[in-house]
């Protein structure tokens, strides 16, 4: 029997890309140039698991059984206040050419003149909880037969279950969108697995294998995390056009944010009189989700079947905005 414990923290990347803390300014691949502190930052993550693992085999003539199980439990706590801090979108925008204030129709200035007057197009900002506890639970059990048919030919025969619970705590459903808040709970994962390996010759035998089987994956923690934040209710999203009359009111003074959250505040809340201008985003399981067992990608098995190569499973995500 084999018993694992794990921890797993950090917090931020030190690699001088956009998530570094000591990094001021960078160039993405795609060419976006940003100024100042990463807009996901800071972060931090705290895991814990415990793993469990029993296999047991004996021989019998012909026949070789194995089999076995194993239970993976993890606690996890995850911050992540992405936005929290507001950011300026510098783009082309049309301004008075002589008080340089936003107008419709005006001189238009291209994103690093509007920089140099201070005049940016656009100001996000996302308000809310930064704290998630997406734990889950995983089991499996498998059974193996591997039988050697003659002195040649050995084949092999196994099936797997798999079964992942995750925790409902902090999981809110939104009256709006009947999906959000809630975990699939697939208890149809049986996995069938064959395989067999052939010699031909005696001398310099060349051995033939062949495998076929069904695999599944286990759902990230990013993906109930998500659903913890992101149901409508308990985050907001801000988006002002500057060129926007009734947004130029509130718009506010680079490089002030709108809200000013501390970096490690686990809730960070809008101030009075934006309300109006903030969207919500709702992320939920695909109501097919339940049916997503049978093209999940990847094995972690115990049983030493052949394996056979991963089938891309398309996202079982859905946005919305109310």
């Amino acid at each position: 029997m084999r018993l694992n414990t794990s921890r797993y923290y950090g917090a931020n990347n030190v690699f001088f890309d956009p998530a570094s803390p000591i990094t001021n300014s960078t160039l993405s691949d795609n060419g976006e140039e940003g100024i100042g502190r990463s807009s996901i930052l800071p972060r931090d993550t705290r895991e814990h698991r415990l793993h469990l693992a029993e296999t047991l085999s004996f021989d019998q003539g012909r026949k070789a059984w194995k089999f076995g199980g194993d239970a993976l439990f993890t606690w996890i706590y995850n911050f992540f206040p992405s936005m929290f801090g507001g950011e300026y979108y510098y783009d082309t925008i049309a301004v008075d050419p002589w008080t340089f204030d936003p107008m419709r129709y005006g001189l238009k200035l291209t994103p690093l003149r509007a920089y140099a007057h201070q005049v940016p197009r656009y100001y996000i900002q996302n308000f809310g909880t930064a704290v998630s506890h997406p734990d889950t639970n995983e089991y499996a059990a498998f059974l193996q037969d591997a039988v050697r048919v003659t002195h040649r030919l050995a084949l092999s025969l196994g099936a797997r279950y798999d079964l992942q619970t995750f925790t409902t705590k902090g999981l809110v459903s939104n009256s709006l969108w009947p999906q959000s808040g809630k975990v699939p709970l697939d208890d149809h994962n049986v996995s069938p697995r064959i395989g067999l390996a052939c010699s031909i010759g005696d001398e310099r035998p060349l051995v033939i294998r062949a495998g076929y089987g069904l695999f599944y994956t286990r759902i990230p923690q990013i993906y109930t995390s998500t659903l913890a934040t992101e149901n409508g209710l308990s985050s907001a999203n801000l988006i002002l056009d500057n060129m926007n009359y009734y947004e130029h009111q509130v718009f506010p003074t680079y490089p002030v944010p709108l809200a000013s959250c501390p970096p490690k505040s686990a809730f960070c809340a809008p101030r009075s009189g934006v309300s109006g201008y903030l969207s919500s985003d709702v992320a939920a399981f695909s109501p097919t989700s339940s049916h997503l067992a049978c093209i999940r990608p990847a094995s972690t098995g115990s049983a030493n079947s052949p394996t056979v190569s991963p089938v891309e499973s398309p996202t079982c995500m859905s946005t919305a905005r109310i």
